[in-house]
């Protein structure tokens, strides 16, 4: 094969991106389900590497397959992966969305069972520890705490 530069700087590329990563060749190969030898041409540019090859290649690196091909400098290589690492916040993020609206429909219909609850069971109740049955002399007003008030507080919309 005769090596034009592509191959040799896709070589470097793919190099690179496994050393900083703390790879060895075989380690590489493995995750690639390949022999080490092949990962020896790739990145001294002497094989060619298809498009499903590439592909795997990034995956296992954990980079986009365009930080494999794009000849660009370390700058744009840093966007790149600055773009990368926001997609799959927002990714993240919309995922912690969804979990969110979830609970909040399950807070709304506890609320509304409770709101029911207390609905059906307002009325005046006797403090806890009081006998229901006694019957207390002169205005209730001078037992104050010693009943209880059952009423509907109005919460915040969740």
């Amino acid at each position: 094969m005769e090596n034009n530069g592509v191959p040799r700087l896709l070589g470097e590329r793919i190099k690179a991106l496994r050393v900083a990563q703390g790879l060895t060749q075989q380690q590489l190969a493995d995750k690639l389900g390949r022999h080490q030898t092949s990962i020896t041409k790739i990145e001294a540019g002497t094989q060619d590497t298809s498009i499903s090859d590439l592909y795997a290649l990034a995956v296992a690196l954990g980079v986009g397959i365009e930080e494999l091909v794009l000849f660009a400098d370390d700058d744009t290589m840093e966007l790149i992966r600055l773009k990368h690492s926001i997609e799959e916040s927002a990714g993240m993020l919309q995922s912690s969305l969804k979990v969110i609206e979830s609970i909040k429909q399950r807070l709304t219909s506890q609320h509304a069972e409770l709101y029911d609850f207390v609905e059906s069971h307002r009325g005046v109740y006797p403090a806890p520890g009081v006998d229901p049955d006694v019957t207390l002399p002169g205005n209730d007003d001078d037992y104050d705490g010693f009943f209880l008030e059952l009423d509907y507080i109005e919460c915040a919309n969740v």
